[in-house]
């Protein structure tokens, strides 16, 4: 309890550190909310594209199909498996 009363008035001690770090916290929300608004674009419009594209022909969902190269296809790579060796009797 005693660490949230001093968070709580860290504001009243330090007031020129406090006003820094309010400055910060508002730029950060305002630079998060450009890139949401960005991705959201984004989004919207490669989804419009893709529904307007699909409707024109059948070609846009078969080029869809089957997109795994041959390297995509292969079993993974498993190493070999490890033995524990025996310790020595003392």
């Amino acid at each position: 309890m005693d660490a949230l009363t001093d968070v709580r008035q860290f504001c009243t001690r330090q007031p020129d550190a406090c006003v820094v770090d309010s400055e910060a916290i508002v730029a950060f929300g305002q630079k998060t909310q450009a890139s949401a608004k960005v991705i959201y674009e984004t989004i919207t419009t490669q989804r419009n594209e893709a529904s307007m594209g699909a409707g024109n022909s059948n070609r846009a969902k078969k080029a869809s199909q089957d997109t795994l190269s041959i390297i995509d296809r292969a079993e993974p790579w498993v190493g070999p498996k490890m033995t524990r060796r025996k310790t020595p009797e003392r």
